[in-house]
């Protein structure tokens, strides 16, 4: 059980501050299969989300249907290398292994369970839509004001709610006697604040308007003066489409999130977390120190130092070993008293996020709280989906499945390499083997070629852009929308 507890500590600080992954996927039945490789295929959407939302190989003298084969081939060569490596290598069969296969699935049942009680239940008319439509090109030039103090914020509520026609003086005094306003250009697609988004796109705005405070969350009042807008209207029939679009994305998504917070407010009614305060304080201070350490060997360090240190404290008979640490009650949850152990289990599939970055130690215990009470919460989602049975929709198992080939691939080619090496006496010499690498390569594809389809038509309408991009979703425990592209083939023609 040596360093049990610190490899799993470990997630807690690998997800800091973590596009809605891969959201908008066709239904399963939908999808179109592009290439067969044995008992593994690899759809159009698959594809387009591997090349398009991660850094992929650049090849500079292909285009077209020719970039597309390339790229394709290196994916087909993933389903090789992960056929290869079988279902029960040595990667495979690791806990660790399987509890982040297992985190990446409950994130995405997570994701299709907000499209589910939330998405697919907003309700939009047409005249909602051409409401906002005419809206939708605008741009806002505004001053504003953050405001920190509830009862200045209130005390400026109060003057204009007496006065409306003050409220232009009294922000133009607040520029005057405290500073000059901070500015910004809001857009419709912002994902501003709903109260700020409401204010200046539910209706036109005139220059010159002052509009709050607006109380965003305790705390924090925004009060912003509109300087000018300026209005790109849609053109051509094309644009117009596009804009209709856009708003109509738009506010689903507006719509969905007020949704998906009473669904929340709903089904963590009644719940609290009481932690046992010696043992938070210790696991806390520990969490901290691995945070800010440079590396895994001073990680290390660091826990057995921690180990040691419990045994000299009086009345920590509970933390004198790692077996009582485990067994130690760490909170309570839902009427549930949560062992050390099961905090740990958990984490194993759901690394913690923090809601910042970077902590200072002063901020630290607030935060590791709050990352907890944000785990208990998804904890409460993924059971809502298991419920559901999303783990049995099929776009979640492909997903899945995706994820889980791509990591075996790059595993079994690191063993490979490694492999081909030793045997041919090349440690060390990356030429030589490179060479007897593309050709076990060659060899393969060759073993697997009755066993490779792929659909030449789909495959020439594909048309791909030149934008590197990495999609990443920020907030969750597995920010990447798609694993890394691979390369297997190494050839350059």
């Amino acid at each position: 059980m040596k360093y049990k507890i610190f490899c799993l500590l470990i997630f807690i600080i690998g997800c800091i501050g973590i596009f809605e992954g891969c959201g908008k996927r066709e239904k399963a039945k939908e999808q179109k299969i592009l290439a067969r490789v044995g008992n593994r295929t690899i759809t159009v959407n698959e594809f387009l989300y591997r090349t398009e939302l991660t850094i992929r190989p650049r090849y500079l003298t292909k285009k077209g249907y020719e970039l597309n084969r390339a790229l394709l081939n290196q994916l087909v060569g993933e389903k090789i290398f992960a056929l290869e490596a079988g279902d029960d290598n040595a990667l495979a069969k690791t806990k660790s292994f399987q509890a982040y296969l297992r985190g990446i699935q409950e994130q995405a049942m997570r994701d299709e369970l907000y499209r589910h009680v939330a998405v697919q239940k907003v309700k939009l008319d047409t005249n909602e839509i051409k409401q906002y439509y005419r809206m939708a090109g605008r741009e806002y030039d505004v001053a504003f004001y953050t405001i920190y103090k509830e009862d200045l914020a209130k005390k400026i509520q109060a003057e204009i709610a007496k006065n409306p026609n003050s409220a232009k003086e009294i922000f133009e005094e607040l520029s005057h006697q405290v500073m000059k306003p901070a500015t910004h250009t809001v857009k419709f697609r912002d994902p501003d604040h709903d109260l700020i988004h409401e204010s200046l796109f539910s209706r036109p705005v005139p220059v010159d308007t002052v509009i709050g405070p607006l109380r965003l969350e305790k705390n924090l009042y925004l009060f912003m003066k509109v300087q000018g807008w300026k209005d790109y209207p849609a053109i051509s029939g094309e644009q117009m489409q596009q804009r209709w679009n856009e708003v109509i994305e738009t506010r689903t998504e507006r719509k969905a999130k007020v949704l998906w917070g009473e669904y929340l407010k709903k089904r963590l009614s009644g719940k609290s977390v009481k932690f046992n305060r010696d043992v938070f304080k210790k696991l806390a201070e520990l969490t901290y120190q691995l945070y800010i350490a440079r590396n895994d060997t001073e990680r290390q360090t660091i826990y057995g130092e921690f180990l040691r240190s419990t045994k000299d404290i009086p009345n920590a008979d509970f933390l004198a070993n790692e077996k009582a640490l485990l067994k130690s009650p760490f909170f309570t949850f839902d009427n549930k008293v949560w062992k050390v152990e099961d905090f740990l289990n958990l984490l194993a599939s759901h690394p913690l996020v923090y809601r910042k970055k970077p902590i200072s130690r002063e901020e630290f215990p607030r935060e590791f709280k709050n990352a907890i009470v944000d785990l208990l919460r998804d904890h409460v989602l993924t059971q809502d989906a298991y419920k559901k049975g999303l783990h049995h929709q099929e776009s979640i198992r492909r997903n899945t499945l995706l994820w889980k080939d791509a990591l075996i691939a790059s595993y079994y080619q690191n063993q490979l390499l490694n492999q081909l090496a030793q045997k041919y006496h090349v440690e060390g010499q990356s030429t030589k083997l490179k060479a007897i690498y593309e050709a076990y390569v060659d060899s393969l594809f060759n073993a697997y070629a009755d066993r490779i389809h792929i659909d030449e038509e789909e495959l020439r309408k594909i048309r791909l852009t030149n934008i590197d991009l990495v999609a990443y979703k920020p907030g969750v425990p597995y920010p990447m929308a798609v694993p890394k592209f691979p390369v297997i083939i190494t050839k350059s023609d």
